[in-house]
Order: structure tokens, then sequence, then C-alpha cells
């Protein structure tokens, strides 16, 4: 039994490039025609899109829906590292087409390394037989340090998903008004959330959900000389895992990230969409320059695959630096 995979995706301006990547991460692993539909604070088409990204042969439709803000409330986004797009796919019953039955929601800083869709499909299945509503990867479990998340989102349960990758039971989502119950969560916890949306999620399931495994959000914490780079390599990182997660405020786009081996997860499929060796975003200009000469003394910046066109790249974009949100 194969079932269409509907991908969604929800985001702002600052992520057209990351969402353009990460289409083109799924669209080069995979086989079959896909249904993309995408939630955007400012696009109501796909102009945007590159047309590699438009054209491949396996697209099947890309819809685009631009989010109509109603009073809404977003909260704890002051100075986050995130925008209140986070917050839009608690709404998708009010923009995707009625007839889908499952979709498949991706951050659009999460990237494919392998074929998702044979276990998408068995996953699925068992979905539909067990009437769960959806499927993520838990990755926080209940101890002492991670008690007071629970307390805070009245979870009785003890694991925390991240859902950065997370695989809807739409027919459910409809038919059980979920969207309501969610939004009616945002008034009664926005005291007290830390991580927006996701916490949200986590505190209506509760842990009834299904299970993914963590192959399928592998979740990458890019900082300075990270622990995690010395015990796997990116082959490995690239050969085990299906869906690689640059959680966190680093990202293999900014200067510290960059400077991660496993970055090139991320800007190696930038540079078959785009002219440029490295995308490269500067939050802040002061720490991007304490970055750059720090990896200048102590050698990292000659280990990038391209250091002189990175080093061009960076004066280039500090130059005409503006912030952004990312």
């Amino acid at each position: 039994m194969n079932v269409m995979i509907n991908i969604l995706y929800c985001l702002d301006e600052n992520y057209n490039h990351q969402l353009s990547v990460s289409l083109l991460s799924l669209l080069e692993n995979i086989d079959e025609k896909l249904s993309i539909y995408i939630i955007h604070k400012s696009e109501s088409n796909s102009n945007f899109l590159p047309e590699k990204i438009k054209c491949h042969r396996n697209i099947d439709t890309i819809s685009v829906f631009k989010f109509i803000k109603n009073n809404e409330n977003f909260p704890k986004l002051n100075k986050a590292h995130v925008s209140e797009a986070t917050y839009y796919r608690l709404f998708i019953n009010e923009y995707l087409p009625k007839e889908i039955d499952f979709l498949l929601y991706l951050d659009p800083d999460v990237f494919c390394t392998n074929d998702p869709i044979k276990y998408l499909n068995q996953l699925i299945i068992e979905m539909d037989n067990k009437d769960f509503d959806i499927a993520a990867y838990p990755e926080i479990q209940r101890k002492s340090d991670s008690e007071k998340l629970f307390q805070k989102l009245n979870m009785s349960n003890n694991e925390y998903f991240n859902a950065g990758v997370m695989l809807i039971n739409f027919k459910n989502w409809l038919e059980k008004g979920i969207n309501k119950k969610l939004v009616n969560l945002i008034d009664d916890l926005s005291q007290d959330i830390q991580f927006w949306d996701q916490d949200i999620l986590n505190s209506y399931f509760d842990g009834k959900y299904l299970k993914l495994p963590k192959s399928y959000n592998y979740v990458v914490n890019l900082f300075y000389n990270c622990d995690e780079e010395r015990q796997f390599d990116l082959e490995n990182i690239c050969k085990q895992n299906v869906f690689v997660h640059f959680a966190g405020s680093h990202k293999p786009w900014t200067p510290v990230g960059i400077l991660s081996k496993t970055a090139e997860i991320y800007q190696g499929i930038y540079r078959k969409l785009y002219k440029q060796k490295y995308h490269l975003i500067h939050k802040w200009k002061v720490n991007s320059l304490k970055t750059f000469i720090q990896s200048f003394i102590d050698g990292k910046l000659s280990e990038l695959k391209y250091p002189f066109s990175f080093t061009l790249i960076f004066f280039k974009t500090l130059i005409f630096y503006k912030y952004r949100n990312i």
C-alpha cells in the first residue's frame, strides 16, 4: 500500500533559501511524486522558489498559502531565534485541502539524507490502524533537570517530542477539532511556554502519539568546537539518518555553524541551487567578527571546503549586514 506523502512547511521570508535547500534534499532522495504545501508569512505563490525546485521531476504540485493573521496570540517571540511562523502549523485546518489524509510536516531547517518513503508508508498504515493523530520523535526524557518543563505544561507522561518532524493524521486533525484545542492551550499556557508551539503540541498530545526513531529527526546543535563532531563524521551522519535537523540558534548558514563539518549537509545542497559557495547570514555583526578571527587563529577557517570563497563572502555580507531573525 503506497500512500501519497504530502509535505508541509511553515515559514517567513527569512527562510526562503533554507526551504529550497530542504526541498531539494528531499526531492533528490526519493523517486515518487510529492505534493508540497507551504504556509508563508508573506508569499502567496511559488514564484520565490528556484526553477530547479518547481520543475523537478518528483514535484506533483506546490501550493502556497499566505497566512492571514486575525488577532492570534503568538507568545514568547521577543528576542527568540524563531518567528511567528512556527505557530502557523497549529492552523493547518484553515489552509490545507480537506481531502488530505496524512501529511509530513518539516521545519525548513530539516534536511533529508536518505529515502523516507517506504518507512513513512508503514507508519501511515500503523497510525491509521491504531488511530494515532501524529508521529514524532521523543527528544527529552523526564528527569530532575527537565521536570520543570513537564510540570509547567501539565504533562503526565515522561517524554517530550521534538516537533521539527511530524507525521500528521490530517483526517483526525479535522474530525477531532484539534486546531481549536491547540489554540485554547496557547492562551492557557502563554506565561509558561518555553519552546513556543512545540510546548503547545506536547502539552496537548502528552505522550499519546506514535514514536518516530531518532534517525527521522536527528537533532544537531551547532556551537564552536562542538563535541558531536569528534564522535561522528559527516559521512556517518548522512548514512545513518534520514532527516537531519539543525535545531538551536546556531545554524549551518551562520558563522559559527558553517565552521562545523556537518554544515556541509546544508551548504553542499545550497551550491546546487545557487551560484555562491556559501550561504551566510549574520545575526550580530560583532559576534560574527569574533568568530571569524578565532577561526583564523585556531585553524578552523582553513579546514573549510572553500576557505577563500568563505572569506570573501563573509566580508561582503558583513559590509551589507542586515539583522535577520534566524
